[in-house]
């Protein structure tokens, strides 16, 4: 049931939809690109940290073989959306929200219990002690850090396990510092363009937990043409999974 000024999204994926208020957070080009490169098979399970109303795990669920899906979200009425549009999509049987704070959460997820940890965590350092809104915190280092993210992660992923992020390009460096600093070595990283004319603005980075060096930059995802349209690569990223699998 949509609520107030709530909208139902499509999106584009098995035919799942998304309750969204665009008076708060709404999810961004982020969420979809990141959801892209997750790799989770049948038997693995997943967390995603800070998972808002609940598109990345979603995503994940449709575009991968995943067992289970546990997305944790530390404010409620963006849980609280990602419980109806749960219900909607019929996916209680792989799919759980859970709202806490994961710097607090130790008793309810265990230590190593996860294969694959995702997270499009907040990029901006807060400078303010004025009380923000619900958007400003989901992009805003208020209620949990880079460090908060990636000591979580150490914590729960199994040994090997894999972790994505994407991350503004401008914090990238301080993203791998604390990857190194937790044992979760840099494996993979993506950068995304605008055009073929633009700087690098958003990277996803994959790590591995206490995993060997060695390190691969891809060529970059480029989201627009010359004539401002999708490029081929974006277009499969967003409708590759419009009708399912």
């Amino acid at each position: 049931m949509v609520i107030n000024d709530e909208i139902l999204l499509d999106l584009d994926c098995c035919g799942y939809k998304l309750f969204q208020s665009p008076s708060g957070y709404c999810f961004t080009t982020d969420s979809v690109f990141l959801s892209a490169y997750v790799r989770a098979s049948a038997n693995e399970r997943v967390l995603e940290i800070g998972s808002g109303s609940g598109v990345i795990s979603f995503l994940i669920a449709g575009k991968t073989e995943a067992l289970e899906i546990v997305g944790i979200e530390v404010q409620k009425r963006l849980y609280e959306m990602s419980l109806r549009s749960l219900e909607l999509n019929k996916l209680n049987d792989r799919i759980k929200f859970i709202n806490g704070d994961i710097r607090t959460i130790k008793n309810v997820l265990p230590a190593g219990s996860f294969d694959v940890v995702v997270s499009n965590p907040p990029y901006q350092i807060s400078n303010s002690n004025n009380e923000l809104s619900e958007k400003e915190i989901c992009k805003t280092e208020v209620l949990c850090s880079l460090k908060d993210l990636v000591s979580a992660t150490k914590r729960l992923l199994k040994y090997g396990g894999r972790f994505y992020a994407i991350i503004k390009a401008n914090r990238l460096v301080d993203l791998i510092s604390e990857m190194r600093v937790n044992q979760i070595e840099p494996k993979k990283l993506i950068p995304i363009q605008a055009t073929i004319e633009s700087d690098i603005d958003l990277c996803i980075i994959e790590g591995k937990r206490n995993g060997k060096p060695g390190f691969l930059t891809t060529k970059p995802i480029v989201i627009y043409d010359d004539r401002g349209n999708y490029t081929p690569e974006t277009q499969d990223i967003y409708y590759s999974y419009k009708k399912g699998n």
